[in-house]
């Protein structure tokens, strides 16, 4: 054997060929992907959006997840408004809600949404303000636990609402006095 071709042949024997490990994070984003779609069949907007953002967490982009986002929100949109309409505002400021959190970063994105950042802080604060209304007129009609009920739901939405804070205080004082002037009879 010559010399040179005794290297080549060292060589070839000390080559390997590298083992290619399977992509792990484009199956998780194509499980992902998957499980979005269903959730978007059984039109479980909230849900949708809440598994794109885990996985958005855990480093998937933006981008990747982008179709089933923007079908998930503006599902949500849609959704939110036609319960305003029934007057169902809790569940209405909810959706609001969790497609104000979830907002994407990206223009591209943003400009599909069919509602801005500020359209759905005003949509939530109409809905608390209906809850609050509903909230008062519960407590004019003697209903007091309702109306906490009512107030409640709007600090779950904004634990920092003052007005439902006091509401709910006053009512509560309210309800102690008349259980005190009922233990007394």
């Amino acid at each position: 054997m010559l010399p040179q071709q005794a290297t080549d042949l060292s060589k070839q024997q000390n080559v390997q060929t590298p083992i290619k490990a399977p992509d792990l994070s484009r199956q998780n984003d194509q499980k992902t992907q998957q499980r979005a779609r269903q959730l978007l069949d059984e039109q479980d907007y909230t849900g949708t959006i809440h598994l794109i953002q885990a996985a958005i967490g855990q480093g998937t982009d933006e981008g990747t997840l982008s179709k089933e986002y923007l079908q998930a929100a503006n599902g949500s949109l849609v959704q939110a408004e036609a319960l305003m309409k029934q007057r169902h505002y809790p569940r209405a400021a909810l959706l609001f809600k969790v497609v104000q959190d979830s907002y994407p970063q990206s223009p591209e994105l943003q400009q599909q949404i069919t509602a801005s950042p500020a359209q759905l802080a005003d949509k939530i604060n109409l809905c608390t303000e209906k809850l609050m209304e509903k909230g008062l007129f519960a407590y004019r009609s003697g209903e007091f636990t309702t109306a906490i009920d009512l107030w409640q739901q709007i600090l779950e939405l904004n634990p920092q609402h003052q007005a439902a804070q006091d509401s709910i205080q006053t009512t509560r004082l309210q309800l102690a006095k008349l259980k005190a002037l009922n233990s007394k009879d």
